[in-house]
């Protein structure tokens, strides 16, 4: 009898030294670990209770800006529905072309006027040949000091 309370004992006292180390199985821990767990809870606890505070000072705020843009936001509302035209309406290309071909055939006459009336001048009118090609000199001059 002595001997099987002896090792009673001994079990007993195995178990409690493999509970004090954590070394009984994964769900208990040991108690040298317990003030480190404590501390991590408290860290954890003081977070939850940090965002709950901001939570509940912000979402109000949130909650009432989307309010106010929803009232902000004007209503559409479809009139009409679009449809693709049967035939275009404006600009009319016909009209563009024939404006472009007719400003192109002013601006050649004009510049074919131009280059033919200077190259006869010399021969037409001397006087005013050498006025212009005065003042082209001149300011030729005028560029070349500047």
């Amino acid at each position: 009898m002595v001997a099987q309370l002896m090792a009673t004992s001994k079990e007993y006292s195995s178990k409690y030294e493999q509970l004090l180390s954590g070394r009984e199985s994964a769900l208990y821990l040991g108690l040298h670990d317990l003030p480190a767990i404590g501390q991590q809870y408290a860290e954890l606890m003081r977070e939850m209770e940090i965002q709950a505070t901001l939570l509940e000072f912000i979402y109000p705020q949130y909650e009432s800006a989307k309010l106010q843009e929803a009232k902000e936001t004007g209503n559409v509302q479809v009139l009409d529905v679009a449809k693709v035209p049967e035939r275009k309406s404006r600009p009319q290309r016909k009209m563009i072309v024939l404006g472009a071909v007719m400003a192109t055939m002013l601006m050649t006459l004009v510049a074919v006027l131009g280059i033919e009336y200077w190259r006869a001048l010399p021969e037409r009118n001397r006087e005013d040949y050498e006025k212009v090609q005065n003042a082209f000199s001149h300011l030729k001059g005028k560029d070349k000091r500047a």
